[in-house]
This record gives C-alpha cells, sequence and structure tokens, in this order.
C-alpha cells in the first residue's frame, strides 16, 4: 500500500522504545472474501444513553458543548470498582452526544473538542483517587470491538494496576533519561 506521498506502509515495522516488531499489512482488506460480516444490533426501546433515560445519580460530571451536553456516568457494570481490592478501580461511561442518532464522525470539531476536554477532566479527577496507577480512556465502535449500545459513547477505565507494556514503556523511557540527560 502506497499512501499519495509515496510512502510504503506495509511490512515489518519496529517499535524502538520497547525492541518490539509489529507487522503492518493493508494489503489484507483486498483479499478474496466468501464470509460476509454481519452485526446484529436489536434495537433497545429504551435507551440508557439518552438524556431522559440517564439515571440522575449515576451521573459523575457533565461538560456543556454545541451540540448538547458531554455527559460522565458510573458504569453500572463495571469490570474494577472501589470496593473491591482484587478488582480495585473505577469505570465510567462518557455520553458524547445526547442525540442517540450521531456518531463520533457526525459530532463538529467542537463537540469532539469538548469531549476530549471531558477525557482529561475524568482522567485528572480520578488521578487523585488512593492508589489508581493507570488511567485509559478508549472508544469502542460496534459490537465486534465489544460495544453494547448504539448510542455514541466511549469509557474511562481506572486501576491500581500498570499494564506490563506501560510499565516497560516507563522504565525504559526513564532509563534513556538518566543515560542520556534529556527526555
Amino acid at each position: 500500500f502506497v499512501c499519495p506521498s509515496g510512502f510504503r506502509f506495509e511490512g515489518i515495522r519496529k517499535d524502538y522504545l520497547l525492541d518490539k516488531y509489529v507487522i503492518i499489512t493493508p494489503g489484507r482488506l483486498l483479499r478474496p472474501r466468501d464470509v460476509e460480516e454481519q452485526t446484529i444490533i436489536s434495537r433497545v426501546a429504551e435507551c440508557p444513553f439518552c438524556p431522559e433515560k440517564i439515571d440522575q445519580k449515576n451521573i459523575v460530571d457533565q461538560i456543556d458543548a454545541p451540540e448538547g451536553k458531554i455527559t460522565s456516568i458510573k458504569n453500572t457494570f463495571p469490570a474494577v470498582t472501589l470496593d473491591n481490592n482484587k478488582t480495585y478501580g473505577a469505570q465510567e461511561v462518557i455520553v458524547e452526544t445526547p442525540d442517540h442518532k450521531k456518531e463520533l464522525h457526525d459530532l463538529s470539531e467542537k463537540q469532539i473538542e469538548q469531549l476530549l476536554r471531558m477525557y482529561a477532566k475524568r482522567t485528572d479527577d480520578l488521578s487523585e483517587v488512593a492508589k489508581i496507577e493507570y488511567i485509559l480512556c478508549f472508544k469502542n465502535q460496534g459490537s465486534k470491538a465489544g460495544a453494547s449500545i448504539v448510542h455514541a459513547h466511549s469509557q474511562v477505565f481506572a486501576t491500581d494496576i500498570i499494564p506490563p507494556d506501560i510499565r516497560e514503556e516507563l522504565k525504559v523511557s526513564y532509563d534513556y533519561q538518566l543515560a542520556n540527560k534529556t527526555c
């Protein structure tokens, strides 16, 4: 695959920071298929992320935005909780728009800017919670990525465990800074 500038993307690339390799193969998109991928969506009569259905006691934070409030709510099916030392952490759902029919790509730049501000705000707030060591903001789009609700949303996941790859990146960065006296 060659982008307009002529740079080739396909092949093996090295992550010099972690001394690991990754294979990039966009050409696989052109391979023959005789199986059609399908996503089956069962429309829920009442979307739990539409403004009138959000339980007010679950609202953690809100930010005003041009296309309506961006709302952070407690995840009602969390993988981690602050009251369990074996699975310590917090999970929140960020409802990106009050409009059930809009996707992230439909939002204005100003709405997306406010969404990024919400990620930063929730990250700052969760970083103040005792024992939280790692915070990840992520978006699952579609059922294959793990989303179970159609309404545009993302999540914030905070835990006391630093993933091994992140821990390794931190160590390599620290070692580099010590050895080179620069970041």
